[in-house]
């Protein structure tokens, strides 16, 4: 018998050890934690990793209690968290809705190179390279994202508080955001409007905050002991104060509407737009945020003037234009020119990723369609190369009776391009469980494994290693609650398999209804929905007969039932 070469004992090592099966057919080096579970000896074992190990978010990342208002850092959540307690936030559902759910805790993961993740139009957050965010081909790792593709963002949070705050403390507040001064010997207030220093002097008036006036500096508003004011503090520092985001949808507006009066420019040109312009890059980003609680979308641009760096969070849309006016303008400005122009504009669309065209190809080419069928009459045409407008779309969807296709246009999901991701270091995470959906909004952008449970998977199936009955190839079968998680993972699937030519040629077939993957060898992966929600589909998971069992992302009451299947 010939002795086995140097290759044929690379080859055998490779296919006995997992984890170096999935780097060379996988093309991906597994992470420290996917190792430990890949390697892991036993057929029995339960690991507690659910879909979020080691997947982080650097600590100053904010999260929005969808309860209260309140938008607070992962770090300030971590350290005022009881044992047993939870934080409520703002997650996405299977249908692309946001709805409220709750961290069932949160968890220190200790200091790791953490990346910024920046959008278009300005929405940024900071996490570990293997944290994952939301595109239309599902949840990607940060490391994985390339630059032109969109993740998702939350197109409107409806989240506001219940304080309530005197309307001249909070004018006072808002206007020394927008133009106060802090000279060596003064402070003042800048009005450029004359309806704006009336009411400024007015709220002055009503706290008793001694203002006086110089005649050659008609504009210009001296305020005298003013360091005794409330939020003379946050004035100071240029900083919305963390009260405000607590407050009721009437005084927001009211805040807003005041720091747009004072600091704010309105044009009624070719193209509306209504802007505002802050050294403070955190300042502008907070003002971003609280527009979209109006549903007010706005781009963050950064400019050069005068060798200084200014960020100019721009209102351009006419829905949003709308939007700006009906709920957030105050009288003391002339909003007349630009409302009337806004209504002659024509409303732009948002638009969904180019990459939506692959899922509607597939479906096309699965239902027998020709394209004609799924565009319609018409002028439109079926260009994979672009977006696809929301109107468009629901055209598509209703040819196509395509459920995924309606759920992206009803969704509460606006899809924008990633423009830069830059490292920024060593930073100190956390690790938030959200026990369901497994995601949640921070920094206004949805962030979320199924990477470690697809390589195993594909491991196991190619090479029959674990199998009873390896004649036969091996069985795997998969459980997850929700059928967006049975998707997911069976895209993942597929995305390493048509990767990779070996992988490829292993298959018999591949069906997505249900979502079977039949291998050569006689080995077959099969994916259910447990329908924790309905009720329905759960029972189909009886009877199945396995050599190893998935179950993903499940909750303690379904766990119990299925122990019994």
């Amino acid at each position: 018998m010939a002795k086995f070469t140097k290759y044929d004992q690379e080859m055998l090592e490779i296919i006995r050890d997992p984890v170096k099966w999935a780097e060379h057919h996988l093309g991906e080096k597994p992470r420290w934690y996917q190792e430990q579970i890949l390697r892991h000896p036993h057929h029995r074992k339960v690991l507690r990793c659910g879909r979020r190990i080691g997947k982080c978010i650097e600590e100053t990342q904010r999260i929005i209690n969808p309860e209260t208002g309140e938008y607070e850092t992962v770090g300030e959540l971590f350290a005022k968290q009881k044992d047993g307690g939870s934080t409520p936030l703002l997650t996405l559902n299977e249908n692309y809705l946001l709805e409220n759910s709750e961290a069932f805790y949160i968890e220190d993961n200790g200091v790791k190179e953490s990346f910024a993740v920046i959008t278009k139009h300005g929405a940024r957050v900071i996490l570990t390279g293997n944290h994952p965010v939301l595109t239309v081909d599902g949840w990607k790792e940060v490391d994985a994202l390339r630059i032109g593709e969109s993740i998702a963002t939350p197109k409107a949070l409806p989240v506001y508080g219940q304080k309530q705050v005197d309307k001249h403390k909070l004018r006072i507040l808002a206007y020394m955001l927008a133009a106060g001064r802090f000279n060596k010997d003064s402070i003042s207030f800048q009005a450029r409007y004359e309806g704006v220093r009336e009411a400024f002097v007015d709220s002055c008036e009503a706290l008793n905050v001694r203002t006086y006036r110089e005649r050659h500096k008609k504009a210009t508003v001296y305020l005298m002991d003013f360091s005794r004011f409330e939020f003379y503090q946050e004035i100071q520092e240029k900083k919305i104060p963390s009260f405000i985001y607590e407050l009721d949808q009437e005084h927001l507006a009211f805040f807003l509407g005041s720091l747009y009066s004072a600091g704010g420019w309105f044009f009624a040109g070719r193209i509306c737009e209504i802007g505002y312009a802050t050294k403070n890059q955190r300042f502008a980003l907070d003002l971003k945020h609280l527009l979209l609680r109006f549903g007010i979308q706005a781009n963050l641009l950064q400019k050069e003037m005068n060798g200084s760096i200014y960020y100019h969070l721009m209102v351009y849309h006419r829905t949003s234009i709308l939007l700006f006016l009906e709920h957030i303008a105050t009288g003391e400005r002339n909003y007349t020119e630009i409302k009337n122009r806004a209504l002659e504009m024509r409303s732009s669309e948002p638009t969904l990723p180019k990459e939506t065209w692959r899922y509607i190809e597939e479906e096309r080419l699965a239902k027998g369609m020709k394209k004609s069928d799924v565009v319609g009459n018409g002028n439109r045409r079926y260009r994979t190369e672009k977006g696809i407008s929301y109107s468009n779309a629901r055209t598509y969807a209703e040819n196509l009776q395509s459920a995924m296709l309606h759920d992206l246009v009803n969704s509460d999901v606006l899809w924008e391009e990633v423009v830069d991701i830059v490292s920024i270091g060593q930073r100190q995470t956390y690790d938030v469980f959200v026990p369901e959906t497994h995601n949640l909004v921070v920094e206004d952008i949805l962030v979320h494994n199924t990477w470690t449970m697809c390589a195993h998977m594909l491991w196991v199936a190619f090479t029959c290693n674990g199998g009873t009955k390896l004649k036969k190839g091996a069985i795997c079968v998969v459980a997850t609650p929700y059928d967006n998680q049975a998707r997911l993972i069976f895209d993942q699937l597929k995305t390493f398999i048509e990767g990779n030519p070996v992988l490829q040629e292993s298959i018999k077939s591949i069906t997505k209804n249900p979502y079977v993957i039949e291998f050569k060898n006689g080995s077959v992966i099969r994916l259910f929905t447990a329908g924790t929600r309905s009720g329905a589909e759960g029972g189909s998971l009886r009877g199945q007969a396995a050599d190893y069992q998935f179950l993903f992302s499940w909750s303690l009451r379904w766990s119990k039932r299925c122990l019994n299947c």
